[in-house]
């Protein structure tokens, strides 16, 4: 519902150009807080620890998961991210770490490359593939779906590669916890 409400390409603006939502990387952070703090609760009351982040790309995920789901892959235990090509050569863990490196600097440092400032809206913006991101900084939050989603092969990928189904999998929640912790690690450094 997300991605109907705040398209990626933006809303279009009847000039040809398109334009982001007031707030909407805000919202981005906002939202998927909103569902982890459901799925945490749920999980508390099954008697299971909150959901941990999937921060660490090199190492394995460990829970597989079949969806039974015609036209989506099943993803083995233990099954780790690689380069995916995607269509103009391979994009590599190495190359989304680095990118993840690049975000955690901005908000380190309170600005991005660009010099601009760093707060929830432009950080979302920068995490989320946003018509209003800062120059330079990607796809992180999308293009970790489709590492994960082409895990197990490349020419068949797992259901985090589609908007309407990426929520079966349990990995889902363990990638938005890591999302998340973009945000957290900018609001620990803001004043009480």
């Amino acid at each position: 519902h997300w991605h109907v409400v705040y398209p990626v390409t933006g809303i279009p603006d009847g000039r040809g150009g398109a334009f982001g939502k007031d707030r909407q990387g805000e919202l981005f952070f906002y939202m998927h807080q909103q569902m982890l703090a459901r799925y945490d609760a749920e999980r508390l009351a099954a008697g299971l620890r909150p959901v941990q982040a999937f921060a660490t790309y090199t190492n394995a995920i460990a829970e597989g998961y079949d969806p039974e789901v015609p036209g989506f892959r099943a993803r083995s235990p233990g099954r780790s991210l690689s380069a995916v090509n995607l269509g103009g050569g391979p994009y590599t863990v190495q190359e989304h770490t680095r990118l993840r490196d690049r975000i955690r600097r901005a908000v380190d440092n309170g600005r991005f490359e660009d010099g601009s400032a760093v707060d929830p809206d432009s950080l979302g913006a920068a995490a989320e593939p946003s018509v209003r991101r800062p120059a330079g900084y990607g796809n992180f939050h999308g293009l970790g779906h489709v590492l994960i989603a082409l895990s197990e092969a490349p020419n068949q990928p797992g259901v985090m590669i589609d908007t309407a189904t990426a929520i079966m999998d349990p990995v889902f929640y363990r990638w938005h916890r890591h999302i998340d912790d973009q945000l957290y690690r900018w609001q620990e450094k803001q004043p009480p």
